[in-house]
């Protein structure tokens, strides 16, 4: 499945040849169906049906929760729409659970193989490798920097939790099961 991306992004990648976004039929005999970006794994294996879905590999990407909060605070806007970083993680509990819902179905890993956002470039060389392409896919993505330029450059992941400490709590628990399965911390970061 190809998911639409920013238009940036979207041109870059016709640029060099690789396929537009597409468009899968769902189930036998329903109607074409739309996938899109952070597709959660329940809705994607209901729209393509378990059959078809358990003979695919699937991957998907992973991120430290610490991180991936104030990158989606600033993405939904920040203080000027949001109020504070405290707030936007006590009002949109959903965002902050996006990458688990991606990558489990009923709190169980319904992917093949995770990548760590962390880690990309070599988790993407492993991948590629895995999958015999012929060509690294970490190779073939640099120069993308897709939804760079949002976040502010000036300002660490642990000054949030630090002006904010009940936000680490609000993670931990809403995070519970990624921070433990991927040995997660906010000490990871600057």
């Amino acid at each position: 499945m190809i998911t639409p991306i920013a238009l940036e992004d979207e041109q870059i990648r016709i640029e060099r040849g690789y396929r537009r976004r597409q468009r899968f039929l769902g189930r036998k005999g329903q109607p074409r169906t739309s996938f899109f970006d952070h597709i959660d794994a329940a809705h994607a294996r209901h729209l393509i049906g378990p059959e078809q879905g358990d003979g695919y590999y699937k991957f998907a990407v992973t991120h430290n929760p610490y991180d991936q909060a104030v990158s989606l605070f600033f993405w939904y806007g920040a203080e000027e729409k949001l109020g504070t970083f405290y707030d936007f993680l006590k009002n949109y509990p959903d965002k902050i659970r996006l990458n688990w819902r991606i990558l489990t179905i009923n709190g169980r890993i319904a992917v093949d193989h995770v990548l760590r956002y962390e880690t990309l470039p070599q988790d993407l060389s492993a991948l590629s490798d895995r999958l015999g392409l012929p060509e690294d896919l970490a190779d073939a993505m640099q120069g993308i920097h897709a939804k760079s330029g949002i976040r502010d450059p000036n300002r660490k992941v642990s000054d949030f939790f630090h002006q904010y400490p009940k936000s680490k709590t609000l993670v931990d628990i809403l995070c519970e099961d990624e921070l433990a399965l991927f040995n997660y911390s906010l000490d990871q970061l600057p």
